[in-house]
């Protein structure tokens, strides 16, 4: 195993010559589905998913690698035989913008951050970004999502954050979609609170149209937003 600290975090990674039964242990010990792969320098050769891992390991043996890993003459299978060799990797260096597009274009489950001279300084996954977006979007938080339709133009968004302050409802996060429809965007609010109906019933008087937020993923699919 290669252990590389990054403000306080251990990288966990392994070398090439590292069996796949150790690999998976290793995967199981810090429950992590990607490791990095590096040469004697600690520069990124490769990556080796828990998938690849599946797909070599007999099925009892990938359930229970300590098993196989208790015969001293069993070595197995190396790392370097099922990684991915030249993955795609970031740098500290990008937006978060950046590397979720990276993500939508390459549909792979993480990317390795490496260094200017490609050594391993950490592991980004959609699921670290999925968690990411819920405590960016304060989800986690009790309270409910309001969907409006709403006219485009920056005053229709300050009018209905205005509503919702008058009734004293504090907001955890404010998502526009421009172009929702022909001359109307959709707004999507996150109100800490467990009942909406007032500020509900405030919008439709002032013109907006509620929309059920799961609807932004009916919308991606109809526009051909998943490739």
């Amino acid at each position: 195993m290669i252990g590389n600290k990054t403000k306080g975090r251990t990288v966990i990674g392994v070398g090439t010559d590292t069996s796949i039964i150790k690999a998976r242990t290793l995967m199981i010990e810090n429950k992590i589905r990607h490791l990095p792969v590096v040469d004697k320098r600690g520069r990124l050769v490769g990556i080796v998913s828990d998938r690849d891992l599946r797909m070599a390991l007999p099925a009892e043996i990938y359930r229970h690698p300590e098993v196989e890993e208790e015969d001293p003459n069993s070595t197995g299978t190396k790392v370097s035989a099922v990684m991915t060799t030249n993955p795609y990797r970031i740098s500290a260096a990008y937006t978060l913008q950046d590397t979720l597009l990276l993500f939508k274009r390459t549909r792979v489950g993480a990317f390795p951050v490496v260094d200017e001279n490609d050594q391993v300084i950490g592991i980004i996954s959609d699921r670290d970004l999925l968690h990411g977006f819920i405590d960016l979007l304060g989800v986690g938080r009790p309270g409910c999502f309001l969907g409006l339709i709403i006219p485009a133009s920056p005053r229709a968004v300050s009018r209905i954050v205005s509503a919702v302050a008058e009734e004293n409802i504090a907001i955890s996060s404010l998502l526009v979609i421009k172009g929702w429809e022909e001359g109307n965007d959709a707004l999507f609010l996150y109100l800490l609170t467990q009942n909406i109906s007032n500020v509900k019933h405030l919008a439709t008087e002032m013109g907006y149209r509620p929309i059920e937020p799961i609807q932004l993923f009916f919308y991606q699919h109809a526009s051909g937003d998943t490739k």
